[in-house]
């Protein structure tokens, strides 16, 4: 299995020829990253969430924040940052398309959020720990800035 974590920017040019599932997030307010055409019948089936990129309602919001990335107004309410019910959809979005009984075979897992240095390597590096890939799990949560939140709720859903 194959997951792999890449910037908004960069998912319209992630091609596969074998089939992928792909989980997509955004801030609140914005629109998500609409489907490259080429992507065609190799994506089997997409996930997307809307949520502020910070571990903790009080604090100053983590994640990348930029010029084309502006932080949130303070103070953020609880219910735009990443919930409980958003990680078992994930769990259990993967597991229906990876072990779900007649399901095709997916080859690889897309994970993009707006910079692609906390969101997705969260959600990369929990679903890696959960399949049992810790190499890759280890290579995200070093190589990036992962959201706390979103990993440890990711894996407590699992």
């Amino acid at each position: 299995m194959n997951i792999i974590v890449v910037p908004r920017a960069m998912v319209q040019h992630f091609t596969s020829v074998n089939p992928f599932l792909w989980i997509t997030m955004t801030d609140p307010g914005k629109d998500f990253v609409e489907t490259p055409e080429h992507f065609g019948p190799s994506l089997v089936a997409r996930l997307a969430f809307r949520f502020w990129d910070s571990e903790v309602v009080t604090d100053m919001p983590g994640g990348y924040w930029g010029p084309l990335n502006p932080p949130p107004a303070l103070p953020l309410e609880e219910a735009e940052l990443f919930q409980p019910q958003q990680a078992q959809k994930i769990v259990d979005f993967v597991r229906h398309y990876t072990c779900g009984a007649g399901q095709v075979y997916i080859d690889t897992i897309l994970v993009n959020c707006e910079g692609g240095h906390s969101r997705s390597p969260a959600v990369g590096a929990a679903l890696a720990h959960i399949m049992g890939l810790k190499d890759l799990e280890m290579s995200l949560l070093r190589s990036k800035s992962p959201n706390g939140r979103v990993y440890t709720a990711i894996i407590d859903a699992a």
